[in-house]
């Protein structure tokens, strides 16, 4: 563990070293925080409208929307400046939400927040994409790529827990249109960070061969199925991506899961998803520091194999024996 917080550190201070790293991290950091926040409410809000069924029906399509998105949106984040799509999106997802939150005030018909909660997933898929793409132009050095992305994956880990828990504490303590606007303040922080980041001139991608008249653009369906079909013949590449598929179906179902929980088995509402998040944020800082210190073992596969099984047994040991003090300890 002694190893594994020195590399951390080391790691935390080569990216937050580097003015366009340390802007661009933490405008991933808050748009994750407030987009989670915001999800979370609108899971709450939604129960309290039509029960676990309406949870369950919004946070399927809402998924479901970004899924699709995602590639369809990166594939767009590659044909313009990364961070002009990113600064874009920020501002797009700001409105959407905005106009949200004056929805619920004005008692607008449920459906429609529904929608513009879809929306917003959709627009925000490809922005983790975009910075992925942007980053390795700000680094200079390989090793600097490396702790950057261990740090943004550091990141990912405890927003989507920090992010649900001060949604629903801020559903719980004041009302779910507080919890919009609050994401709509760090979209706008996003954009600001975004904004200041100076990409270097030298950073521009180089200048290809003139296509000859035999050459033939490759179409909008290759373009967006070129990672399915490189996953199909690279077992390994697909191993992980089946790792982090589990480890994503696990994650949505909990989302569902957790508003139940929190309702009917520990009769907390709101507030008590907020609490049910926080814990596992806790675990989820103790164990990105583990990960910051293991991006050198070359052991990563095997330890996403482990993290899928971390996510999966404290449930079935919920189900076995439901009560509250289990739902805490899973």
């Amino acid at each position: 563990m002694a190893d594994s917080d020195v590399t951390a550190r080391a790691s935390l201070r080569r990216v937050f070293a580097n003015p366009g790293l340390r802007r661009i991290q933490l405008a991933f950091f808050g748009s994750l925080l407030g987009d989670w926040a915001y999800g979370t409410a609108v899971t709450v809000w939604a129960y309290t409208e039509g029960g676990a069924a309406a949870v369950g029906v919004f946070a399927g399509v809402r998924f479901l929307a970004s899924a699709v998105a995602g590639p369809l949106g990166a594939l767009l984040a590659d044909k313009v400046p990364r961070r002009t799509f990113m600064m874009a999106t920020n501002l797009v997802r700001a409105a959407l939400v905005a106009v949200a939150a004056v929805a619920v005030g004005l008692g607008a018909p449920a459906l429609l927040v529904y929608v513009l909660a879809v929306v917003s997933g959709m627009v925000g898929a490809p922005f983790r994409s975009a910075q992925a793409g942007l980053i390795p132009k700000l680094v200079s050095a390989p090793d600097e790529l490396t702790a950057s992305n261990a740090v943004a994956a550091n990141l990912e880990n405890v927003v989507v827990f920090a992010g649900p828990a001060l949604g629903a504490v801020l559903v719980g303590v004041f009302d779910v249109q507080v919890a919009f606007w609050f994401n709509v303040v760090t979209f706008l922080w996003s954009f600001a960070l975004v904004a200041a980041v100076r990409v270097p001139d030298d950073a521009a991608p180089p200048e290809t061969e003139p296509a000859t008249e035999e050459a033939t653009p490759p179409g909008f369906v290759k373009e967006v199925t070129a990672g399915f079909s490189v996953l199909a013949r690279d077992g390994d590449l697909r191993g992980v991506a089946m790792l982090a598929v589990g480890q994503g179906l696990i994650w949505g179902a909990l989302n569902v899961f957790l508003v139940i929980v929190s309702v009917t088995m520990l009769h907390a509402g709101a507030a008590g998803v907020g609490y049910l998040n926080a814990i596992m944020g806790g675990g989820t800082v103790l164990g990105g520091i583990v990960v910051l210190g293991r991006i050198t073992k070359g052991r990563l596969g095997l330890d996403m194999a482990v993290g899928v099984l971390g996510w999966s047994l404290p449930l079935l040991l919920l189900a076995v024996f439901p009560s509250p003090v289990t739902a805490v300890l899973a």
